[in-house]
């Protein structure tokens, strides 16, 4: 059965699919209880229905879960899925008697009439909230990203705003560099200018991370470059 609802909204249930008559394309699908409770509705408009014959007939009809917390959950999908068709005012809960659905324009197409349904898939609650995760993830894997990038592209400019703290006057063309404002010349760990090679810049940047309720710690972080720019290596060295 097609059914054409209020002449705006077409609800499928050999496809088990809702959607805006002249956007079929663009139809919702539904799981199975859902557009079995949607079905119900739907022969029975303007009726009261009580939960008690929703159990029997939407749930153990179709051989689910009768539950009354399972019910309730596709009512409350059902309504929201109905929201997006301007339908979620007509579906009434009636207190401590049921549910009803109240419309009265509704007509019963032949499939001949309708364009092919391609539905989009209604997310359920737990894999709406694993896309919400995963989308946390990925914006905040993509933020360190962009840091690091920035961080390393400032290094390996000639006008990033580094002070010379050390030369080794030993190895021609040596210079060490460090990038923390708050530090003077003698608070420089000489025993990273074994690092120097000839035509070569040395970057010293020094940084307190607290991660909270677990440990503050010291990193050191030192990239050594050819001058040219090239052959970069980086080396970082934790205290606890």
């Amino acid at each position: 059965m097609v059914y054409l609802i209020n002449k705006s909204v077409i609800f499928s249930e050999k496809d088990s699919a809702i959607s805006w008559v002249n956007r079929q394309e663009e139809a919702t699908s539904l799981s199975l209880p859902i557009a079995k409770l949607l079905k119900t509705l739907i022969n029975n408009p303007s009726v009261t229905l009580s939960k008690d014959f929703l159990l029997s007939e939407v749930l153990e009809g179709n051989s689910l879960s009768p539950s009354m917390n399972n019910l309730n959950n596709y009512i409350s999908l059902l309504r929201k899925t109905l929201r997006e068709y301007d339908l979620a005012d007509l579906l009434v809960t009636v207190p401590k008697v049921g549910i009803v659905f109240n419309i009265t324009d509704i007509e019963i197409l032949s499939d001949e009439t309708l364009s092919p349904i391609v539905a989009d898939d209604v997310s359920e609650p737990v894999k709406e909230e694993r896309k919400e995760y995963w989308g946390y993830v990925v914006f905040i894997c993509g933020g360190i990203f962009v840091v690091l990038t920035l961080f390393f592209y400032f290094i390996l400019s000639s006008d990033f705003p580094s002070k010379e703290t050390f030369r080794d006057y030993k190895i021609k063309n040596c210079q060490l560099f460090y990038l923390d404002e708050d530090l003077s010349p003698g608070d420089f760990p000489k025993k990273y200018s074994n690092l120097c090679e000839e035509n070569t810049r040395v970057y010293y940047y020094s940084r307190n991370i607290t991660l909270p309720n677990i440990v503050t710690r010291e990193e050191n972080i030192i990239v050594a470059c050819k001058k040219e720019g090239k052959r970069c290596s980086t080396y970082v060295y934790i205290k606890s």
